[in-house]
């Protein structure tokens, strides 16, 4: 059975807001520990990204929703050019069979500057958990199944924290498939993954 791998950050944000550069740093050290794909992701003939799903425990949140949907949109801005180029690799070879990306948001609590206030000191965290699944279209089988779980301090961190949330999340599923396409990673000599070199 694959097992779902669970990265639990917690964000306690202070300073300036977070570069490009020192976000992708998160990322990759993130993603090193992650499990490789069951296949070798580059040797599907299509890549394709399906919409977003929501859990039944976002959706009983009612407006909370639409952060999910704000998650989706930058999300699909900064995954969909990778697909692409990928789509335009294979194309030229012989590869076979649809790879299936599909993210879906098993929870999130991004509060309003007035829930906070009223819920006072049991406003504790915001947070997001996202799962990235890819399947093999043709047989079905789940051959990556990423949880993905950031969270930040809502009174120790700055206002954008909860952007940074989006971004963070959005980075590392972005680099785990950057990285392990092509070339997932086996288990090393002492049974410790081994290291992906950065690109």
């Amino acid at each position: 059975m694959f097992r779902t791998c669970a990265f639990i950050v917690l964000l306690v944000a202070v300073g300036c807001v977070a570069t490009p550069e020192q976000r992708a740093r998160v990322a990759k050290s993130e993603v090193r520990d992650m499990e490789p794909p069951l296949v070798h992701i580059s040797s599907y003939r299509k890549y394709v990204m399906q919409k977003f799903e929501f859990s039944d425990a976002v959706l009983s949140k009612g407006s909370k929703t639409y952060f999910g949907s704000v998650l989706e949109v930058q999300f699909r801005e900064k995954l969909n050019p990778l697909l692409r180029k990928w789509n335009s690799i294979s194309s030229s070879k012989d590869n076979s069979g649809t790879l299936s990306i599909q993210p879906t948001l098993i929870d999130l609590d991004i509060k309003s500057h007035q829930e906070i206030y009223a819920e006072g000191i049991y406003a504790d965290k915001a947070f997001i958990h996202l799962e990235l699944r890819l399947v093999d279209q043709t047989t079905g089988t789940i051959i990556a199944n990423q949880l993905i779980r950031r969270y930040h301090n809502i009174w120790l961190s700055r206002p954008e924290a909860d952007h940074e949330l989006f971004d963070y999340i959005t980075d590392i599923s972005y680099w785990y498939l950057k990285w392990m396409y092509g070339r997932p990673v086996g288990l090393a000599a002492d049974g410790k993954h081994e290291k992906q070199k950065e690109e």
